[in-house]
């Protein structure tokens, strides 16, 4: 099942219990308007807390931090909603409290909204201090509470027998381009999320831009306009609910590592690409993955090879020695590297020099073992080749020398004496100590003195 196919379904399956909802929600207000506030405020706040949950307790594992900043702010935003309905007008639950109070709450929850949809989009390939932004969302709504409830210095938003202030109103209209900005940054980086997950939060803060649209024309806090806009801002939340929420418990890989997902393949490329023999290992020496060159070397496939101990099936003249050095690994740094003769499938013994890198969990326990290499066959049979004929002409230099030192020859019969004291004819020494062969001939001074003697 495709990504789009699979949030699509998620959204249809859930929409008739979410409509159901909407439909009773709505019910209510004829029986209570109040009764119908809380309960579709209450929807909005449960939402946004869980929101919160979710993204704080995968905070470790989040890639894109956009997921994480928007959890913090929901929570503080379901915060400053939750006093909204305690303080609306009829609830009592604050003394003194009116329409006003609910407004201020409201708007600033929105304006909170707005600059943490904007903020987010910047953070989502940035590092981003979880413990840090709880603080500094948990003073700047202390801060805002501090001048609603004892400085009463929070511009007024609602007066009692004219209505919304202009300063409401704008400050409506302000959160409504700063969410269309939002969602328009969020499309410029849509590379960073599924198409279906884009989709869905962009139509959710226009959603958001609407319902703020309808809390500009009402009257009083009782009217169609004000219950239209809590509809709409429930319609609103529900998608940012399949978005983070579900799709985090019932797809986390998508949600949470996609940007994990696409170094995997980018490292995965570059691994396949690149001449040098890799293999992946378990802790116990099994076979996880071969890459492309190491295949092609070996002649066997990762599906082949999978959980086959390595000195099994390339190295089993290193067996015993590389089946030691795995069991001692938790308690050594390293595994030894050097240069190793395997045997491929064909029978083909190759010398490869191997590099061995131990990768240890949080608790420094081996985990996996990545082994790099690369065949040097040749290159040891040209340094066997240039051996051979090093020796060769050492030895030939040493013959040399013999023949260059001091040579005791007789002064008489011109015989050579050797080490053992031996005499032998000169010719005889020459071509034992070298590869000097002689022939024999008469020179014109010999000649005609011996043949002039005979005639």
């Amino acid at each position: 099942m495709s990504n789009h196919v699979g949030m699509l379904k998620i959204a249809f399956k859930h929409s008739p219990i979410f409509f159901l909802f909407i439909l009773l929600t709505y019910l209510t207000s004829f029986h209570s308007y109040l009764l119908f506030h809380s309960l579709s405020e209450m929807f909005s706040i449960v939402i946004a807390f869980g929101m919160f949950a979710i993204a704080w307790n995968t905070r470790r594992f989040m890639q894109n931090n956009y997921m994480l900043l928007v959890g913090i702010s929901f929570f503080f935003i379901a915060l400053v909603d939750l006093v909204h309905m305690f303080a609306y007008e009829g609830m009592n639950v604050f003394n003194g409290s009116n329409a006003n109070l609910a407004t201020q709450l409201w708007i600033f929850g929105r304006y909170m909204q707005a600059l943490s949809l904007v903020a987010a989009v910047f953070f989502i390939n940035r590092k981003l201090y979880p413990h840090i932004t709880f603080a500094v969302y948990g003073i700047a709504t202390i801060m805002f509470f501090v001048s609603v409830f004892y400085f009463h210095i929070f511009p007024d938003a609602y007066v009692a027998g004219t209505g919304l202030t202009a300063f409401k109103i704008r400050s409506e209209y302000i959160v409504a381009v700063m969410q269309l900005l939002a969602a328009w940054f969020l499309y410029q980086k849509r590379e960073y999320f599924e198409g279906p997950v884009l989709l869905m939060l962009v139509t959710a803060i226009c959603l958001s831009v609407a319902s703020g649209i309808f809390f500009t024309a009402y009257a009083y806090v009782y009217d169609r306009y004000n219950l239209v806009g809590h509809l709409v801002k429930m319609c609103s939340f529900y998608l940012f609910y399949i978005v983070i929420i579900r799709t985090a418990l019932v797809n986390p890989y998508k949600m949470l590592f996609r940007k994990l997902d696409r170094q995997h393949k980018f490292k995965t490329a570059v691994m396949n690409t690149i001449n040098a023999f890799v293999i992946a290992l378990d802790r116990h020496g099994k076979i996880v993955m071969l890459n492309n060159a190491c295949e092609k070397a070996t002649g066997y496939s990762t599906d082949d090879v999978r959980d086959t101990y390595l000195w099994e099936l390339l190295m089993p003249e290193n067996a015993a020695e590389l089946k030691s050095e795995f069991e001692c690994l938790p308690d050594v740094a390293r595994l030894k590297s050097g240069e190793k003769c395997w045997v491929t499938k064909d029978g083909q013994k190759i010398v490869v020099s191997l590099t061995n890198t131990v990768l240890r969990d949080h608790k420094g326990r081996p985990e996996f073992i990545i082994t790099t290499g690369f065949d040097v066959t040749e290159k040891k049979q040209a340094e066997a080749e240039r051996e051979h004929l090093i020796r060769e002409l050492r030895d030939a230099l040493a013959n040399i020398k013999t023949l260059k030192g001091l040579i005791p020859i007789c002064a008489s019969c011109k015989k050579i004496r050797d080490d053992q004291g031996f005499w032998s004819m000169i010719e005889e020494y020459i071509s034992e100590h070298s590869e000097v062969e002689f022939t024999h001939g008469i020179c014109p001074e010999c000649t005609e003195k011996y043949w002039k003697s005979v005639k």
